[in-house]
């Protein structure tokens, strides 16, 4: 390790002491919100500047194209736990930790199994990788397990039987479907859409993705306990984002460099328009709740 990898990865621990373990919930969670915007815009702009330095073989267009859809994803993460950072219901921000726990646990065991796991991928990364995304993963899983459990505000609020949080349900068992078959199936996925012979890079971004959906599920599964309405469709708002801008870059590599085939194109938008559809009319649908007064003949069957 160079002077640049020292201070890199010092700079993170310190600000793990600083903002993890000393700072209140709200500090971290806008933290959070800040890393997650800056590590997502990056990946979704300048996707060769994070994986560069930590990936020794060389980046094809695949590669980077699964970057920019990694870095969408992060951008929406980001965008649920800013619009509901002000909200009273102390069960979402419990939730978004919780979410956020979840996939950076099973992100951190993807990176462990690409970097350790696998003999032949060891020539694929550099120490950086070990010393900057593994490391960084591991201070982001444990700073959001540290505030979640110094959280007293655990409480939660019955989930009536509305179209509403039916759709939030539903959203839940589609992310995660889409998760696992970002995890269980990589390589069939990667050369199904580009059409080139996966290896351990591709398949690894393909899984960190996969882990990230799993916690975009978490909280839907969550959120038909939300106290607010507005809380509830800020999730199938961020789902509808989500949507349009994962199809940019896919859309891209098709129309303007023929890297994603026609076919396969239909076979992404097919998969989008699903929890496209249910969170638009999620989204639409009123969250009455019609309260059964009992009649008089009911209290005498009592």
């Amino acid at each position: 390790m160079d002077l640049t990898d020292i201070v890199r990865s010092a700079s993170l621990v310190v600000v793990f002491l600083l903002v993890a373990v000393f700072a209140d919930r709200k500090l971290w969670m806008t933290t959070d919100i800040l890393a997650t915007v800056g590590f997502g815009a990056t990946f979704a702009i300048f996707p060769r500047v994070l994986l560069g330095f930590q990936v020794a073989d060389q980046l094809d267009a695949a590669h980077l194209s699964l970057a920019r859809v990694y870095g969408l994803s992060l951008l929406c993460s980001a965008f649920i736990w800013y619009i509901t950072s002000e909200t009273r219901d102390g069960t979402v921000p419990i939730t978004l930790m919780m979410s956020r726990v979840s996939s950076c646990s099973l992100t951190l065991m993807v990176q462990v199994y690409s970097f350790w796991g696998l003999a032949k991928s060891s020539k694929y990364w550099t120490d950086q990788f070990l010393w900057f995304g593994i490391l960084g993963t591991t201070l982001w899983l444990l700073g959001n397990l540290i505030h979640l459990m110094k959280s007293s505000d655990f409480s939660t609020y019955p989930q009536y039987n509305i179209r509403l949080n039916s759709h939030l349900r539903l959203d839940s068992w589609l992310m995660t479907v889409i998760a696992f078959s970002l995890v269980a199936f990589p390589t069939f996925i990667v050369q199904h859409l580009y059409g080139v012979k996966a290896n351990p890079i591709h398949l690894h971004i393909c899984r960190c993705l996969g882990a990230l959906s799993f916690g975009e599920s978490v909280i839907s599964l969550q959120a038909p306990g939300f106290l607010h309405e507005r809380d509830k469709k800020a999730q199938l708002c961020a789902r509808i984002l989500w949507s349009v801008l994962i199809t940019t870059p896919w859309l891209a590599s098709a129309l303007l460099f023929g890297l994603v085939s026609l076919n396969a194109l239909s076979h992404i938008s097919l998969l989008i328009i699903l929890p496209l559809t249910n969170a638009m009319i999620g989204y639409f649908t009123e969250a009455n709740i019609i309260y059964r007064v009992p009649v008089k003949n009911d209290l005498k069957r009592n």
